[in-house]
């Protein structure tokens, strides 16, 4: 049985996918709010995603349920969108059978590119300062729990998606998972979107049943500073 607090669409694309675009495109068309990657990291949902993961990849722990996903969301959201909760499509779709599916998706090529420059790029960089300030002063550089809690999720993510491994497995992971998510929405045609960025408001909001807004589809990159940064660096 639906209720209002329930989600009501799944951004179950990878990241780097227009996710964030799509998530302030939801905003403005009456789904606010929209829980993306960003939200977790506010948060600090850190340890429910990685227990979460734990007992999904595995069986270690109880599997996530919707009573949890109730719980996390807490009819606060509207939406979801974006890693880590788009490594549970199973678990969302089976959750909220009444929700609307939109994959994000890109090229192949572009994808990688994107989360070599960015993504995997910070979290590398800051594990490796991470690592070398534990071997050199680890009395002194003791992380916070919440530091502590984000970092294991991350490793987890990296682990149980291209295992520790996005050069070797990180194409097979990105149509693995599109794949998949095709196959779950296969029999609920008229509750999936393929999405790709650039494609503006009609075919989000034909699908949808909204009107088109009269103002411009957001362009959103919270990755934008970060790579402008590194390329000052170079």
């Amino acid at each position: 049985m639906e209720t209002t607090s329930e989600l009501k669409i799944l951004i179950l694309g990878l990241p780097r996918t227009g996710t964030q675009s799509l998530a302030e495109a939801l905003n403005l068309i009456g789904y606010n709010k929209v829980y993306h990657m960003k939200e977790n990291f506010i948060r600090g949902d850190h340890s429910f995603w990685t227990k979460a993961m734990d007992a999904k990849y595995i069986g270690e722990g109880q599997a996530v349920s919707r009573e949890d996903f109730d719980q996390l969301f807490a009819g606060e959201y509207k939406a979801m969108s974006d890693y880590p909760a788009a490594m549970f499509p199973d678990e969302l779709i089976a959750a909220y059978p009444s929700a609307k599916v939109i994959l994000s998706i890109r090229d192949e090529d572009g994808w990688i590119r994107s989360m070599e420059e960015t993504i995997l790029h910070r979290w590398n960089t800051e594990r490796a300062a991470s690592q070398n300030a534990t071997d050199t002063d680890s009395s002194s550089k003791v992380a916070d729990s919440s530091t502590l809690a984000r970092n294991e999720m991350v490793r987890k993510i990296q682990r149980y998606t291209w295992n520790d491994d996005f050069g070797k497995n990180g194409a097979q992971h990105f149509r693995s998972h599109n794949n998949h998510v095709r196959q779950l929405m296969r029999d609920r045609r008229e509750d999936f979107l393929e999405y790709k960025p650039g494609e503006g408001w009609e075919s989000l909001c034909q699908f949808l049943g909204k009107e088109i807004p009269n103002q411009a589809f957001p362009r959103k990159d919270d990755w934008a500073e970060y790579k402008a940064k590194i390329k000052r660096q170079e």
